[in-house]
C-alpha cells in the first residue's frame, strides 16, 4: 500500500488539477517499474494498492518497493508552471499460512504504512 506523503498539502499549495496530476505521474513511475502482470489500483484518496504475484522472498519485494519510493522522491513532478517533488510511505502485506485472506493481507499493508509514515515518512516497511 502506498500513500503520498503530505498531499493535502501539495492540493492546497498548488491546486487539485496540479494534485491529480501527481497521482497520474506517480502511477505511471509504479506501473513503469513493475512486472507486466503485477496489478496496481487507486485505493482510495491518495492511497495506491500493488499486487506482486507469485513473490516469495520479502527482500526482493522491498527492494523493488525501495526502489520506486526512491524514483518518485528524484522525480521532479512539472505541470504548467508549477514543479515539485513528493515522497511516498508504503506499506508491505504478504500473504503467508495463517493470513491467506486479502483482507488481512491489506489490513497488514495498511498497518505497515502507518508505521512508516509514524517513522517520519518517505520509506517502505515490512
Amino acid at each position: 500500500m502506498i500513500d503520498i506523503d503530505d498531499f493535502k498539502k501539495c492540493n492546497d499549495t498548488f491546486g487539485h488539477q496540479y494534485g491529480d496530476y501527481v497521482l497520474k505521474e506517480i502511477s505511471r513511475i509504479i506501473k513503469e517499474n513493475l512486472r507486466k502482470d503485477d496489478i496496481i489500483a487507486r485505493y482510495g484518496g491518495e492511497e495506491i494498492i500493488v499486487y506482486m504475484f507469485d513473490m516469495k522472498n520479502v527482500n526482493d519485494i522491498y527492494r523493488r518497493m525501495n526502489y520506486i519510493r526512491s524514483v518518485i522522491e528524484e522525480t521532479a513532478i512539472s505541470y504548467k508552471n508549477i514543479q515539485s517533488n513528493v515522497t511516498v510511505s508504503m506499506g508491505i502485506g504478504i500473504s503467508s499460512k495463517t493470513d491467506t485472506s486479502l483482507e488481512k493481507i491489506i489490513e497488514k499493508a495498511d498497518q505497515n504504512l502507518y508505521k512508516a509514515k509514524d517513522l517520519g515518512k518517505n520509506r517502505v516497511v515490512f
